[in-house]
């Protein structure tokens, strides 16, 4: 008897790791990626590792469906056909209340998409009639590139019922699983930029770096898992005074610097630069100064080349939300004009 279960308990292991490993391949090596929006209206993740066959044949894959702000684990099957060899990995986005419910009482149809799911490379701004969809089904090559993908049949727990994981909450496979888990849905692809100011990270002190605002930020609650590691600071980069470039949380992770603009990268200018907040200029410069401008043209260049940014997607964040943030003496237009001029410049020159 204990051996039976131990032996079942090593499958599941063994599932559970695949499906981790599945994820942290999209996440590590895929140039694409499912859009922000999608991941943050899923109900349910599932992921179907390769040539995962059960004993009647059918597909073995891992289920993470929301349970408040916790994800619940469990295994479900898939019994269908699909448009190709088992040769790649599935993952289903289940988006509706419907699809959610149908699953969890006995079975939901997946049937092949009348239109391709988005990823960001096709769709980098989805709207809610595009979320109007019960599931939407990604595939994911041996490269960990992701696209759209196709399939057609059943999935449900086994026996119809959900029955969670027989695995510890301590178990290494199921911890590990947990952190891809989170890691592939706070990846991003960027899609734009948005440029902030720190302003005072207390009553009366600018921050003099990453590190004090990275503390700053994890006492607000601003933490991600991404790519094995926990990060707190909301942006992905800090520019000092004296133009020195700060690496916050890496470009490929969701920001927490401006709500619905997230797969923005957002990169802050260290000072106040509020003419109501900073009148006299006694919290900071009362204007970037000219090598943290310098610098911010030059990270814009190489993120916007890097990514394919749109010059309408580099926005202030008070263009997209109701704050003064990077504050009224920031010179956006002139920022705006020096980062084309730059870009154009180096485009005549090969570089």
């Amino acid at each position: 008897m204990g051996s039976g279960c131990s032996g079942e308990n090593r499958g599941r292991d063994s599932l559970v790791n695949s499906a981790a490993d599945t994820l942290e391949l999209v996440v590590e090596h895929s140039d694409d990626a499912i859009p922000d929006s999608v991941l943050n209206a899923a109900k349910c993740v599932i992921t179907v590792p390769v040539s995962t066959h059960g004993e009647s044949g059918n597909l073995v894959a891992i289920a993470s469906c929301r349970d408040g702000s916790d994800w619940q684990t469990s295994i479900v099957t898939f019994t269908g056909s699909l448009s190709e060899k088992q040769t790649s990995a599935l993952i289903i986005v289940i988006l509706s209340a419907s699809a959610e419910a149908a699953l969890s009482k006995a079975e939901l149809d997946i049937r092949r998409a009348n239109r391709k799911p988005p990823l960001v490379s096709t769709k980098a701004l989805v709207t809610a009639s595009d979320l109007t969809s019960d599931y939407m089904v990604y595939k994911v090559q041996s490269s960990g590139e992701i696209s759209p993908g196709d399939a057609e049949g059943k999935l449900q727990f086994p026996q119809g019922s959900k029955d969670s994981l027989a695995l510890s909450k301590q178990s290494r496979s199921l911890k590990k699983y947990g952190k891809s888990l989170e890691s592939f849905l706070n990846a991003i692809v960027p899609t734009g930029i948005v440029i902030h100011h720190t302003a005072l990270i207390s009553s009366d002190k600018l921050p003099n770096g990453e590190k004090e605002v990275d503390s700053y930020h994890q006492q607000r609650g601003f933490e991600i898992q991404c790519s094995g590691k926990t990060y707190h600071v909301a942006y992905h980069y800090l520019i000092l005074p004296d133009g020195t470039v700060q690496r916050g949380r890496p470009e490929r992770c969701e920001g927490a610097h401006a709500r619905g603009y997230n797969s923005y990268l957002g990169i802050s200018l260290i000072g106040d630069f509020s003419s109501r907040d900073n009148s006299d200029g006694a919290n900071s410069e009362k204007r970037p100064t000219t090598q943290q401008m310098k610098s911010l043209v030059e990270l814009c260049r190489r993120l916007r080349q890097k990514y394919n940014i749109p010059l309408q997607h580099i926005v202030r964040h008070s263009d997209i939300a109701s704050t003064e943030c990077p504050g009224d003496r920031f010179p956006f237009n002139e920022f705006l004009r020096s980062l084309q001029t730059t870009m154009e410049r180096r485009s005549l020159s090969g570089k």
